[in-house]
């Protein structure tokens, strides 16, 4: 039988953050950060950002987002994205758990 010192510790299970920064958010996008933040700045990410040590993206809504493009099939833009988000937290908040 081994002992604690030999033992190899059990690995846990790694958690997705629940806020991403604007490079995973890139990373999702599958473009730089550098053009990530020129869309950023251009109106172009639809998710708004919770500012924590720079901006941070909640994980929920950028999944929504991408899985919700726009009639063009383009990604919706801030000022499209924002309603569309507010109706699906209602509708959220309205089904029976």
């Amino acid at each position: 039988m081994a002992d604690a010192a030999t033992r190899t510790p059990a690995r846990r299970p790694r958690l997705k953050p629940e806020l991403l920064s604007l490079a995973d958010l890139a990373r999702l996008l599958g473009i730089g950060v550098s053009t990530a933040e020129r869309l950023k700045a251009a109106g172009r990410i639809g998710p708004r950002p919770v500012h924590l040590a720079g901006p941070k993206y909640r994980r929920r809504e950028v999944l929504a987002w991408l899985a919700r493009p726009g009639p063009d099939n383009e990604l919706l833009t801030a000022c499209e994205w924002a309603p569309v988000w507010k109706q699906l937290q209602a509708d959220a908040r309205r089904k029976p758990r």
